[in-house]
């Protein structure tokens, strides 16, 4: 291990070394661009921007033209609402379930990345390829902005280059870059880093302050998680601020009225999710959201320093309870780990000590989501940090050290070269080589689901866990005749 170490500082050294990082990024995650595979809510995406006669008749979608982008922008996002003239189509067809509530709710406001995808769909409509070298360009210039915010913080290059590469294999990425419909978050992480590495210089220039509000605002108008730079940012007058607390407050307060401005808006203009089980609005169930976070944060942590998907209902609720409480006697090992050799001379670095809080922070917001994965990208960029420091720790600070606290970092060294960078470097080249070489299978691949127009479709069984959700927009993209209805009985979403 230590010729590892000595050979990824040797590395850093190099001037190129972040473009190395960089390239080595987009070829593990050029297989959806080269395959232009589509998948999940794009099939929705592509029959709203490019119209569908088919999908029309059935009233799932509302024009068999391409709508104007003012139309789009308020729809795109919009996957459900009682008041839409389709939630009534889409129960009858089978979209949704039949016991699907009365105050169901699913609309989201994401202008800045319907912005994208319409301009997609207007220079290249057929060309699912270029699309997906966009959504490349945008997680690659996320990096650089994750990157630069590590720099600007005075992190040696060594331990930056190192954390950028565990956030590259880290498992939450690698469904979002593939995922043309998760665009959004690309871009939400690329304005909040943005946004934090402008409020960090606004401490000596005021020309970066607009900088930062505005990049602040650009992250909420791409995705609801861009609430979590707000996370970051109060890491920030906790840890890296030393001014009267004053001074901190009166510097943060216009984003906090940024934050409150955009969600009174979003809560007025009717945005947000309601009875659903898969998201949970902070803004419309605060109560609910709190006994919720309770439940979930120690599951939360597990997942984001073990690197597993725990929280999207592939394991039962009882076996997440047990590893929320293996997450949090690694919380509390991490602290006594972290506490420091003294006050004179701390375990961690200030900048690393700023992530670490806004990780844990940032855990916040994602609690809301069933879909962990995407937000799980948010404080795995600040713990990244903090385990780069603890493997690329110099030989004073060790011997420094208590014995349960060698332990200790032995412990998590070794977990980290092993499932972060070992295991996770492996499980990514699979996914470079499946998606480059395995190819697309129809929904009717199956003989005996050829002729299924104007039958009752039942799917048994599916791996699929949203397949109910978007099977008409899937087989009227792929040109295939639609059952009159259709049901799927059970997922393996428990």
């Amino acid at each position: 291990m230590n010729r590892i170490i000595q050979w990824v500082k040797t590395v850093s050294q190099y001037p190129s070394a972040i473009f190395i990082v960089l390239i080595v990024a987009a070829i593990l995650h050029i297989g959806s661009t080269v395959t232009g595979r589509l998948y999940a809510d794009d099939y929705i995406q592509s029959a709203l921007f490019t119209g569908s006669q088919v999908l029309v008749n059935k009233q799932l979608t509302l024009s068999a033209k391409p709508a104007e982008f003012l139309d789009i922008a308020d729809q795109q996002f919009n996957f459900y609402d009682t008041s839409a003239a389709s939630f009534k189509a889409y129960k009858d067809f089978g979209v949704l379930p039949w016991w699907t509530s009365n105050d169901a709710m699913l609309h989201f406001f994401r202008p800045l990345a319907t912005l994208t995808h319409y301009l997609d769909y207007q220079l290249w409509p057929d060309n699912a390829h270029i699309m997906q070298g966009v959504s490349l360009l945008w997680y690659l210039l996320a990096l650089g902005a994750i990157y630069a915010c590590y720099r600007s913080f005075s992190l040696p290059k060594t331990i930056a280059l190192f954390a950028l590469v565990l956030v590259i294999l880290d498992h939450s990425v690698f469904q979002v870059v593939s995922w043309l419909a998760a665009r959004n978050m690309l871009m939400a992480i690329a304005f909040s880093f943005v946004a934090i590495l402008a409020y960090h210089k606004s401490m000596h220039s005021v020309a970066w302050y607009g900088v930062a509000l505005l990049a602040l605002l650009c992250s909420l108008l791409s995705a609801e998680g861009g609430v979590v730079a707000c996370c970051y940012l109060g890491a920030y007058i906790f840890t890296l601020d030393a001014r009267p607390w004053f001074k901190r407050i009166a510097h943060i307060l216009p984003f906090v009225c940024l934050v409150v401005a955009w969600r009174v808006y979003y809560q007025v203009q009717g945005y947000g999710a309601s009875g659903v089980d898969f998201y949970l609005d902070p803004g419309r169930n605060p109560i609910e959201f709190l006994q919720l976070a309770l439940i979930k944060i120690g599951s939360s942590f597990f997942e984001l320093w073990s690197g597993l998907d725990v929280m999207s209902g592939q394991i039962r609720p009882d076996i997440r309870q047990l590893l929320g409480l293996v997450g949090i006697i690694v919380l509390v090992f991490m602290a006594v780990l972290i506490k420091g050799v003294n006050r004179t001379s701390p375990l961690l670095s200030k900048a690393a000590t700023f992530f670490l809080l806004g990780s844990l922070f940032s855990l916040l917001p994602g609690l809301a989501v069933a879909l962990s994965p995407r937000v799980m990208i948010f404080p795995f960029i600040g713990l990244s940090v903090v385990l780069a420091e603890l493997c690329l720790m110099p030989a004073n600070k060790i011997m420094a050290l208590t014995p349960i606290q060698q332990k200790l970092r032995v412990f998590f060294n070794a977990y980290t070269w092993i499932v972060h960078v070992a295991l996770s470097l492996l499980a990514a080249l699979l996914v470079l080589i499946s998606s480059v070489f395995l190819s697309e299978t129809k929904i009717n691949a199956n003989p005996a689901l050829a002729n299924i127009e104007d039958k009752h479709l039942v799917i048994i069984s599916t791996k699929q866990p949203f397949a109910s959700l978007f099977l008409a927009h899937e087989l009227a993209f792929n040109q295939q005749a639609l059952p009159k209805h259709s049901r799927v009985l059970t997922t393996n979403w428990y």
